[in-house]
């Protein structure tokens, strides 16, 4: 159960937490610009990447690395993940 979870859920569950950390308003619009700037292209993580620091607090940056790499990840990081975003 918990290795579906991990495994299966894990990028639901980053992108809910990271909706969660940076407010509805500047997630969408880190979607928005990621949509926008690099759709119809082949990208690569650090694309991906560096469109986040221009909408990412510096904390949540150094926060994100866990959910990428997989290092560090905790359970208690991934049930943040499952929790409604703050409105």
């Amino acid at each position: 159960e918990a290795y579906g979870g991990v495994i299966y859920a894990r990028g639901a569950l980053f992108y809910q937490w990271l909706r969660r950390r940076m407010g509805d308003e500047r997630f969408f619009a880190f979607l928005r610009a990621w949509y926008s700037e690099h759709r119809w292209t082949i990208t690569t993580p650090a694309d991906w990447h560096t469109t986040l620091k221009r909408f990412a607090t510096p904390e949540i940056l150094i926060d994100v690395e866990p959910w990428l790499t997989g290092i560090g990840l905790t359970p208690a990081m991934m049930v943040e993940g499952i929790k409604p975003p703050v409105k």
